[in-house]
């Protein structure tokens, strides 16, 4: 960890993917968003396999978000763990309306998702 952050980096090998990606951007993006952990996502010019994960990354630095990332059945799953209800409830969020409640979990992201990009010259 740095300064209290931790540091996230995918994991490349012959078989990663578009799959493999969206499981780790998911991880990182819980990490941050449900979580409310500090983190740094270290990216270098090398994992760039898809044109796909750059785009993804261009939303986390545009919006705080991937678009379409999560399924309905994993945002529920996000919104009812205990801690991230009970922050949502501190923050104000009207816990009956699902894009407060998305915009509260990006809102997190924003705050505690730091991207490093890696590039060689």
């Amino acid at each position: 960890s740095i300064a209290d952050f931790k540091l996230f980096e995918i994991a490349i090998n012959s078989t990663y993917g578009v799959n493999e990606w969206k499981e780790d951007m998911k991880v990182v993006m819980r990490m941050a968003g449900e979580k409310n952990q500090p983190t740094v996502f270290m990216f270098d010019d090398t994992q760039i396999i898809k044109e796909s994960f750059l785009e993804d990354v261009n939303g986390i630095l545009n919006t705080g978000e991937v678009p379409n990332l999560f399924a309905p059945e994993e945002l529920s799953e996000i919104f009812g763990d205990p801690p991230f209800e009970k922050a949502m409830l501190e923050a104000g969020v009207n816990t009956g309306n699902v894009a407060e409640k998305y915009a509260f979990f990006v809102r997190r992201c924003r705050e505690n998702l730091h991207v490093v990009l890696c590039m060689s010259p």
